[in-house]
């Protein structure tokens, strides 16, 4: 298996490329992310640094991954390879996914909130999929079963009016 192959097959590949579509869209604006130019120290692509940080609470994400102020230090994951480090230290995948799941849920209801609870599954419909993304879409749907749990009230209904009622991110 080669490094490509892990890394398009985790569901961190589908979920980039949704972040790619809201960024598009200027969804990621709407959700309260600002837009700020990468900093020199991201991974160079052959025409400079590349696109923008988009910054939102203590999430940051860039076309070459995300990081996050986590109380354990900062998260960081590398889109292209699929690694994960904490506070400088590379950890497993697992650990990594645990650690990014909430923040990535906690986008992911807030953009249902703003949109509509099938939101995701509309863009997906809507495109032509690059084959690395068809590939990760069973890990992607799997991953985001804990979704749910973001957008119903703590009494276990759905907001009167529809919308989610968010609860505030899981410590991690």
């Amino acid at each position: 298996m080669t490094r490509l192959h892990i890394a398009s097959s985790c569901p961190m590949t589908v979920q980039f490329w949704l972040f790619g579509l809201d960024a598009r869209t200027g969804d990621l604006a709407r959700l309260g992310y600002v837009r700020r130019p990468a900093p020199p120290t991201l991974p160079q692509g052959p025409k400079g640094p590349g696109s923008s940080v988009y910054a939102c609470g203590h999430l940051r994400l860039h076309s070459a991954g995300l990081s996050a102020d986590l109380p354990q230090g900062e998260l960081c994951f590398e889109r292209r390879t699929g690694r994960f480090w904490l506070g400088g230290e590379r950890i497993g995948r697992e650990r990594g996914y645990a650690l990014a799941l909430p923040l990535v849920l906690h986008h992911e209801a807030r953009l249902c909130r703003l949109h509509a609870p099938d939101w995701r599954g509309a863009q997906l419909r809507a495109h032509v999929l690059p084959a690395p993304v068809r590939r990760a879409l069973p890990a992607w749907r799997a991953a985001r079963r804990g979704l749910e749990a973001h957008l119903w009230t703590p009494a276990g209904r759905p907001d009167v009016y529809g919308a989610p009622v968010l609860p505030p991110v899981p410590a991690p």
